[in-house]
């Protein structure tokens, strides 16, 4: 694929039959959407007139419990996502807080780690302000949702996928009907097999599995989307297909998305801007902007310019041929 991702290979003028569903996305009819707020987050007007930020971090700090005393994970990183359909990407080497960053905007922190200063602001909305239930009812899934690293590892196994992907929907009242419906239309659109959702995860593909993971995060329509490396554990030729995937469900369905990972050609391949995280505690580095058309070509040299400019952020060789560790 690129200088840093010496496995991954991609083929000028191949694309997926699968994403040609992407361009139609409709929100399912009978799905209760949160359009009103979904609406005023990509419309109001902040102070001095100027639109507010979909999501707005401010001097965020979260440290963990240690035997040997406070650990800072995270270091007044601030973050602006302006509208929506934007893609951040987060790189950083191991111990950089990126992780830590994403589950603490959603509020799934271990029991030894704590918040300690910041503000989060979500559609003009102070959702740290907000008590634990208040957060769990209001924000996480249905404004929020998450996608973890090894998320595929997360399905039951003696649940269909179908009924896994439906299980928040039907927590909040709606028709095993309507639920049914919505999730074989988000399992088509993530591009699996009708039928996919009478399945097993035993029955399914490393890469299947991540669709559904994928269609899980998805199915509340949540505005803002985080992914903790979603690919990091299946094969190149799955990961280039999924990314693919990925950036046209983005932009089909305008999800304004946060995109954590370790390799510096995924993150200029799917982001509009890249935060360049620095461990020990984590703090923002540098944020660039990828000024590149789309669809990107991960073999021209304006894209092997762009990861050589990250690359340098990082500290590393900029002829380096692995994801950064």
């Amino acid at each position: 694929m690129s200088a840093v991702g010496n496995h991954d290979q991609r083929y000028p003028g191949w694309r997926s039959a699968m994403t040609a569903a992407m361009v139609s996305y409709q929100p399912y009819p009978g799905w209760r959407l949160a359009t009103s707020w979904a609406a005023a987050g990509a419309t109001d007007l902040g102070k001095h007139g100027k639109p507010m930020p979909l999501l707005e971090v401010r001097d965020l700090r979260l440290e963990y419990a240690t035997d040997r005393g406070p650990l800072p994970a995270v270091d007044g990183v601030s973050l602006d996502l302006e509208e929506r359909g934007q893609a951040l990407g987060i790189i950083g080497e191991s111990g950089s807080g990126k992780t830590s960053l994403a589950i603490a905007l959603m509020r799934l922190l271990p029991r030894n780690a704590t918040l300690t200063g910041g503000s989060m602001r979500l559609g003009g909305e102070d959702i740290g302000a907000l008590s634990d239930e208040e957060f769990r009812r209001q924000v996480r899934w249905s404004r929020m949702a998450m996608v973890f690293q090894g998320a595929m590892h997360s399905l039951n196994p003696v649940i269909r996928v179908g009924e896994q992907v439906a299980e928040r929907l039907r927590a909040d009242g709606i028709s095993k009907s309507a639920a049914d419906a919505r999730v074989a239309d988000l399992l088509s659109r993530v591009g699996l097999p009708r039928g996919t959702a009478s399945r097993y995860p035993h029955e399914l593909s490393g890469g299947m599995k991540q669709r559904v993971s994928i269609a899980r995060g998805l199915v509340q329509d949540p505005p803002v989307l985080l992914m903790d490396e979603p690919f990091a554990a299946l094969d190149a030729l799955t990961r280039d297909e999924m990314q693919r995937l990925l950036a046209d469900v983005w932009r089909a369905t305008r999800k304004t998305v946060i995109y954590v990972t370790h390799n510096v050609a995924e993150a200029v391949y799917l982001a509009d801007r890249v935060v360049v995280m620095s461990p020990h505690p984590g703090t923002v580095k540098a944020e660039i902007k990828i000024e590149l058309p789309r669809p990107r070509d991960p073999l021209s040299v304006e894209f092997l310019e762009c990861q050589k400019e990250l690359l340098r952020y990082l500290g590393h060789d900029a002829n380096a041929n692995e994801p950064v560790n």
